[in-house]
């Protein structure tokens, strides 16, 4: 499959990457695409009948399954990378005591650590350990490069991660690389703005968080009666009766804590994610009541599961743990499954992105074919907001 993939179906014939880079890239996209979608990008009579599969998916899923295969693909390529990393760096001229040495090992780490992994030395020990699975279809290499893809997708959902991770690339490595080049450009918030149009990182990430946000979410009421923290008895006092009182945060984090851990074994991998929140917690021993959205890519899925959710009432004893912490539960209770809160992105907005990619694929295929394969290099800047000055111009972190 993975040579059908590189070379096309029905043919044993490298592709001279070499040779041609750039029809080499082409190549796979072109090949991925008609092995998901059914579109031959050589035949637009395809794409018509073919784009309609798009409008029950979000965009998220198609990178998702797309990007997968094309990580899959070059797999071998990056274990070769991982092992000569040092002579690779030195074939560019880049040793220890070069000055971007320390920029490239920074934007490796940044990259791994965005994927997932500690380090660059901890993705390329697991990228070895999947390509020394075999005879499993492949299976174990396309759940990498899926978990990989999921993993970069919280970067653009998750705030925080966003904020780190670009002020780890604004510190580690872009501002590094201004000084080596001697150019006098400080990245700023007035500078973010000025070619983004957004105030600073949180900006770029909240507008980023909008743009991604893909998943539906679906209600569930949970009740628990917790009997004993790590062995003692729990008692209610008057301080649970404000939800600002640092013990009823302390009691809302223990409690959403372990139902999150329960409903994440007992739901699967449809479940994509989940808030809770106490609205309330009751004597004896002390019950709390659990308001919880549950995250899935469809509302179907997402209603399905919040009713799965509800389902899993018992009057038996549990004992579920969290953060090192163990809850002994004599009752679970639940309502409310299925009321759907949210909703994915447009439907005619993955259609459209898809259909630009297809667009892309087949303009660059004519493009090449007639050696006209130039193109503009230059980049727009972005417009200041006359109400925006210079001198509000401060720095993107405190």
């Amino acid at each position: 499959m993975i040579d059908d993939l590189i070379y096309g179906p029905g043919t044993g014939e490298r592709v001279r990457r070499q040779e041609d880079p750039y029809m080499y890239i082409l190549d796979i996209i072109a090949n991925i695409t008609k092995e998901l979608y059914n579109i031959d990008i050589n035949d637009p009579s395809t794409i018509c009948p073919n784009i309609a599969q798009f409008l029950d998916r979000s965009i998220p899923d198609i990178i998702s399954e797309f990007g997968a295969k094309l990580l899959v693909v070059d797999l071998h390529e990056t274990a070769l990378l991982c092992e000569d990393w040092d002579q690779t760096l030195e074939s560019f001229g880049i040793d220890s005591t070069s000055q971007w040495y320390h920029v490239v090992q920074n934007a490796a780490r940044i990259a791994s650590q965005a994927v997932g992994y500690d380090s660059r030395r901890a993705l390329c020990q697991e990228i070895d350990r999947v390509l020394a699975v075999t005879g499993d279809d492949n299976e174990e290499r396309q759940t990498f490069a899926r978990n990989i893809i999921e993993s970069s997708f919280e970067i653009y959902t998750n705030n925080d991660r966003c904020s780190m991770y670009f002020n780890d690339a604004i510190d580690d490595i872009i501002e590094p690389i201004f000084e080596i080049e001697n150019l006098q450009i400080k990245i700023s918030d007035y500078t973010i703005y000025r070619y983004t149009g957004y105030m600073g990182v949180e900006g770029v990430c909240e507008a980023l968080k909008t743009d991604f946000t893909k998943l539906s979410t679906s209600t569930v009421t949970m009740t628990l009666t917790g009997e004993t923290l790590n062995g003692e008895i729990l008692v209610f006092t008057d301080d649970l009766k404000n939800q600002a009182s640092s013990r009823f945060k302390e009691l809302e984090t223990l409690y959403c804590g372990v139902m999150g851990n329960q409903l994440r074994r007992e739901l699967g991998s449809d479940l994509r994610g989940m808030d809770c929140e106490a609205t309330s917690f009751s004597p004896g021993s002390i019950i709390a009541e659990l308001e919880i959205e549950i995250h899935a890519y469809t509302q179907d899925v997402a209603d399905s599961l919040a009713e799965d959710a509800a389902d899993l009432s018992t009057s038996g004893t549990l004992v579920l743990s969290s953060e090192g912490d163990t809850l002994t539960v004599s009752s679970l209770q639940g309502s409310g499954g299925g009321l759907a809160k949210g909703a994915i992105i447009g439907m005619a907005v993955a259609a459209v992105i898809v259909v630009m990619l297809v667009v892309f694929i087949v303009i660059a295929v004519v493009v090449h074919s007639r050696g006209k394969g130039t193109r503009d290099t230059e980049r727009g800047v972005g417009m200041q907001n006359p109400g925006f000055s210079p001198n509000d111009e401060h720095r993107y972190k405190i």
